[in-house]
């Protein structure tokens, strides 16, 4: 007389198994969140440690004249 049927409200699932089966997760959905930092020098040069700055000193064209100026 109806004593063991399911009502509409009682859930579906039994004991909280997952309605779809456990897939492993792929190489993208395991890539961080946070964007690579933006190298320029990367992307003309390849690798950014092989690049260095190396400072040039200018002489000042004033200083040659003597600092007399017309």
């Amino acid at each position: 007389m109806g004593l063991f049927t399911q009502r509409p409200e009682d859930p579906s699932e039994w004991a909280g198994l997952p309605s779809e089966p456990h897939r492993p997760r792929s190489d993208a959905e395991l890539l961080p969140d946070a964007p690579p930092v933006a190298d320029p020098g990367a992307a003309v040069f390849g690798s950014a440690s092989g690049i260095a700055s190396i400072p040039i000193p200018v002489a000042d064209p004033g200083a040659g004249d003597g600092g007399a100026s017309d």
